[in-house]
C-alpha cells in the first residue's frame, strides 16, 4: 500500500489494495470448496503479494485447501475402488486393485467411517472367491482371499467361517488323497507280488504242470489205436511230464489280482490238443476249484504255449496250481 495517508488518491487506492488481497483469500476458500484447488492455490499465491495480509491467515486458508484435496483424493480413491470391485480387479498382483487402494485409504483415512463400506463390499467379493477356491481346492488361493479379508479387519463372523470352512476341507482331501496313495501302494505291491509268483513259475517249469496226457501215438511205439482209443478218436491221455510232450514256449498264468489280494490259492485241470505244426487247440476247463478264480487265467496261459512239431494231433491234460510263494 501507498505510505501517504493524506493524499485523497492514495488511501483510494490502498482501499483497492486491501480488497484485492481480500478478495484473493476468499476466492480461494471458494475454489477450494468447490474443489477447484488449482484456481484455489493459484489465488493463494496472488495472495501472498499483498502485504496487508497476515500471513498465519494465507497458512491457514492453504491448510483449509490441503484438507479439502486430501479429502477429495479420498473421495476419488473410494470411487476408484468400487469401480476396480465391479470389474473384479479385487486384489494384488499389480497395483490397479481395490485392495491396494483401501488399505493404502486405511492408513491415511482410517478412522473414516466412508471407508466401511467399500471395504466389506471386497471383503465379500473376497470371501465369495475363497469358497470357490475351496470347492476346486485351490487351498493356497483360498488362504490368500481369507488373508486379505482378515487384513482389512472386518467381516470376524464370516472370516472365522472361512477359515474352519477351508480347513475342513484341506483335511478331507488330504485323507482322502493319503487313502488313494495307500490303496495305490498296496496295489503296487500285489503287482510284485504277481510278478514274484510268475517269476516262481517260469523257474521252476514243470513243478507247476503236475500232471500231463498224451494219446497212446508215441509212446513206446504203440499205435494211435489202444485199449483205451476209439477207432474214430484219441485214447484217453496218461499222465506225463510236459516236457516229455517237447513244450518248446512255455507261458506262465497270471496270478489273477483279486485272488492275490485276498490269499486265493487253487488249481485248474486243463485239457486241449497239440496240432501237428505245436500249437494248443480245443482248450478245455475240466475241473478248477475255486471255480471261476483262475479259469480263465488258466486257459489264456496254455493258449500261448507251443511244442515241437508232430505228424499226428494229440490231445492231453495237464493241472495248473495257483499258490502264493511263502
Amino acid at each position: 500500500t501507498e505510505t501517504d495517508a493524506g493524499n485523497p488518491s492514495i488511501a483510494i487506492t490502498n482501499r483497492l489494495i486491501v480488497a484485492q488481497g481480500d478478495r484473493a483469500i476468499a476466492d480461494a476458500r471458494l475454489a477450494a470448496t468447490a474443489g477447484d484447488l488449482e484456481t484455489a492455490a493459484a489465488q493463494l499465491a496472488n495472495a501472498e503479494k499483498f502485504a496487508h495480509l497476515d500471513p498465519a491467515s494465507i497458512d491457514l486458508v492453504r491448510q483449509q485447501v490441503s484438507q479439502i484435496d486430501g479429502d477429495s483424493q479420498f473421495l476419488s480413491g473410494l470411487a476408484t475402488a468400487d469401480a476396480y470391485i465391479t470389474a473384479g480387479k479385487l486384489m494384488p498382483p499389480g497395483l490397479d486393485n481395490a485392495y491396494a487402494i483401501l488399505t493404502r485409504l486405511q492408513q491415511t483415512h482410517g478412522d473414516d467411517a466412508r471407508l466401511i463400506g467399500p471395504m466389506e463390499r471386497l471383503g465379500e467379493r473376497l470371501l465369495t472367491r475363497a469358497a470357490f477356491a475351496t470347492a476346486a481346492t485351490k487351498f493356497d488361493a483360498a488362504t490368500d482371499f481369507v488373508d486379505a479379508v482378515e487384513n482389512l479387519g472386518i467381516l470376524p463372523l464370516d472370516v472365522e467361517f472361512a477359515r474352519v470352512t477351508l480347513s475342513a476341507s484341506e483335511e478331507a482331501f488330504n485323507a482322502k488323497a493319503a487313502e488313494e496313495t495307500a490303496e495305490t501302494l498296496n496295489v503296487a505291491a500285489a503287482l510284485v507280488a504277481t510278478n514274484e509268483v510268475e517269476t516262481a513259475a517260469a523257474t521252476s517249469g514243470p513243478t507247476l504242470l503236475v500232471a500231463a496226457s498224451e494219446t497212446e501215438a508215441g509212446v513206446d511205439g504203440a499205435s494211435a489205436t489202444s485199449q483205451n482209443a476209439t477207432p474214430t478218436g484219441p485214447a484217453s491221455p496218461r499222465a506225463i511230464n510236459i516236457e516229455d510232450k517237447g513244450l518248446t514256449r512255455y507261458v506262465a498264468p497270471v496270478y489273477p489280482r483279486r485272488a492275490l489280494q485276498r490269499g486265493i490259492t487253487g488249481h485248474v485241470d486243463i485239457e486241449f490238443s497239440i496240432t501237428p505244426d505245436g500249437k494248443t487247440d480245443e482248450i478245455s476247463v475240466v475241473d478248477a476249484a475255486p471255480s471261476k478264480v483262475f479259469d480263465s487265467s488258466a486257459v489264456k496261459a496254455v493258449r500261448k504255449w507251443r511244442f515241437e512239431a508232430r505228424d499226428n494231433p494229440d490231445r492231453a491234460k495237464i493241472t495248473l496250481r495257483f499258490e502264493l510263494p511263502p
